[in-house]
Order: C-alpha cells, then structure tokens, then sequence
C-alpha cells in the first residue's frame, strides 16, 4: 500500500523510485502490485498523480470508504488530513510504503519504503530482485506462523 499525495514534495521524490522498484521487480509477469491510497485534495488531483506518475498501479477510489479505512488501519495519513482523521492511532505521514500481504491484508513491513529506496539506490536489478524475494520470505513467515498458531489452537 502506497500512501501518498502529488502535493507532498518527498512523496514527488519517492513516487518515481517506487516506480522504478515495481517496473524490475515485474519483469517477465507480475510479482508486487502497488496500490494507491491517496492523501490527495480532491479525485481529480489523484487521478492525474496516478496517471502522471506512477504508471500501471492500482488505487483505491477517492471517494470510497475504504480509503479512509486503510488510512486508520495502518496509522498512515497526511497532516493535512488531521481534521478527519485526529490524531490517535497515527504512526506516520506520506510517503509510506506498507508491505501487506495480498490475502489476509495484515501488515508484513511498516518500512518497506525504506528497502525498496535502498534496493534501487544500491544497485538496479539485482538488488530489486533480493528485496523482493525478501519480502516474499517475510510474507510466507508470516502465513507459515499463523498457520502454526491455528493448529495449537482448539
């Protein structure tokens, strides 16, 4: 889940490297999907970010529920958007990047924004490929753990 908004100055820094990531991480078929949660002022200002910027993602519409869902699930909105959302339960703003896992929806990696930064400023392609693979690991860990914990269960 990318958290962002075309009006944040270091989310404009980020979004192109996350675009980068997600072009050499789905070389030869689809591995990682990004999906857009915006910060922005308006849909309009989203889609045109989206269709500017960040290239064949998905996003969650402007106007849905949801939206506002995952920004309080994950603790992630803008300062702009104090009014709506308070402040309780935030743990950051925009940019941030939230690995999750694409069937279950829980959390895998809060900083993911920060690996993928590392993987395409250390390296291209290769590094790429090690991030993504570790998040992969992250994700069967995760499913491997709950799966274990289901089993102890009655």
């Amino acid at each position: 889940l990318y958290f962002s908004a075309h009006w944040c100055p270091p989310c404009r820094r980020f979004t192109p490297i996350l675009k980068e990531f997600y072009e050499v991480a789905n070389r030869g078929g689809k591995k990682l999907e990004v999906v857009f949660v915006s910060s922005d002022e308006t849909g309009d200002a989203a889609q045109t970010y989206l269709r500017e910027a960040h290239g064949d993602w998905l996003m969650v519409p402007f106007d849905a529920p949801l939206r506002w869902d995952m920004k309080k699930r994950y603790g992630v909105w803008a300062g702009a958007e104090r009014e709506v959302m308070g402040t309780d339960g935030k743990r950051t703003g925009v940019p941030t990047l939230v690995l999750v896992d694409a069937e279950t929806g829980e959390e895998l990696d809060f900083m993911a924004k920060e690996k993928v930064q590392e993987a395409v400023d250390k390296g291209g392609d290769v590094r790429v490929d090690a991030c993504l693979h570790s998040f992969a690991a992250q994700a069967a860990l995760c499913r491997r753990m709950r799966a274990e914990e289901a089993a102890r269960s009655p």
